[in-house]
């Protein structure tokens, strides 16, 4: 494939000088792009090798079997969920609804209680909707602006296929072709997670460690995966809760890779606008050190007690107020052995915070 030929609408004639895992790159007299392949030659290239369009062909045919695959698996994935959502109805039928407890959890957590993680995501408008909170496509220009402008996060600002877009590397048409779960050269874990229902812990960007990955140590099959954001004209302490899962598969991460989490495809619960705004992250996670100190920090994950999880589920469970995710809530309390009906009540740092009257 290398020294082969493509042509581009934008930038012409030019020659592959780079082929692995699943992109080609291209010099265009001098102007060198990264491409997905094959997706790229059903979208933005052609060419005229026979060899080359025999090798485009096969690998597009691949693809479509692949794609196929994976719909089929999400149907029955679906079919699963809605099985399950039916059981969850018979279930829920037949337990008391919980009643939240008064006392606060204890001070200090013990390390082996840490079972749960929150991370941290850059807020992606990509597919908002009045139903959906974003987090499914490309973000919008504007946000895009913003990540890149204001927010200066790192991975916006330097390698993403955003920064290209915003550079005039690429057009909008380009920078959608990149989104694709099947795919590891997605713009970022923002957004696709909707697609992929999976997050990783991220990369040291400061410090001695500054560009290795970071390990997810306290986490297993079972624990509470927590999606965590807030808009851009939002304080930190307006962090908000927009999706929670079961954790199917735990990677803890190695030197070479960071670690990864995969929702189980029966327990995870979206939250739509309006929802999600009013599961405030600070309600129940705090830092032992300082207790009302509100900074999540250069760290895109935080662990959690399974009573910290086991109150959120039961505040989602308030607010969407539908049999699954009561169920879901009940599941969890009976997995990891907590009473329900005793739970305590949230006690994190926005709660520990002594309003401005009582100073």
């Amino acid at each position: 494939m290398i020294g082969r030929h493509v042509k581009h609408r934008t930038f012409g004639i030019g020659s592959i000088i780079g082929n692995e895992a699943g992109k080609i790159t291209v010099d265009f007299s001098g102007t060198v792009r990264l491409f997905q392949f094959p997706g790229a030659f059903e979208r933005f290239l052609i060419t005229d090798d026979a060899v080359l369009k025999s090798m485009v062909d096969e690998a597009i045919k691949e693809n479509a079997a692949a794609r196929k695959k994976a719909e089929e698996e999400r149907r029955m994935a679906k079919e699963a969920e809605e099985a399950a959502a039916r059981e969850a109805a018979r279930i829920v039928s037949r337990i008391p609804f919980p009643v939240p407890g008064k006392t606060h959890p204890a001070e200090h957590r013990a390390q082996g209680d840490s079972a749960s993680v929150a991370f941290k995501c850059n807020f992606c408008d990509g597919g908002a909707s009045a139903t959906c909170i974003g987090f499914r496509g490309k973000c919008s220009d504007s946000m895009i602006r913003y990540n890149i402008e204001q927010a200066k996060h790192v991975w916006c600002s330097t390698g993403s296929v955003c920064k290209s877009y915003y550079d005039g590397h690429i057009d909008r048409a380009e920078l959608a072709a990149y989104h694709d779960p099947n795919s590891w050269y997605s713009a970022c874990y923002e957004s696709s997670f909707f697609d992929t229902w999976s997050m990783s812990a991220g990369i040291y960007q400061t410090g001695e460690n500054a560009g290795k990955p970071m390990h997810l140590n306290r986490i297993h099959k079972g624990s509470l995966a927590v999606m965590t954001t807030r808009k851009p004209s939002d304080k930190e302490s307006d962090r908000f809760i927009f999706a929670v899962f079961l954790i199917k598969d735990a990677y803890s991460g190695d030197d070479q890779d960071e670690g990864t989490v995969t929702a189980d495809p029966v327990w995870r619960i979206e939250l739509a606008p309006g929802q999600a705004e009013r599961i405030l992250f600070w309600n129940y996670y705090f830092n032992e050190r300082k207790p009302e100190k509100i900074v999540f920090g250069s760290g895109l994950h935080r662990y959690l007690t399974d009573i910290e999880a086991a109150q959120i589920l039961r505040d989602i469970m308030s607010v969407k107020g539908d049999d699954f995710s009561a169920a879901f809530f009940t599941h969890f309390c009976e997995v990891n052995g907590i009473d329900a009906r005793n739970l305590s009540a949230p006690y994190g740092a926005l709660m520990r915070r002594v309003p401005d009257s009582q100073k």
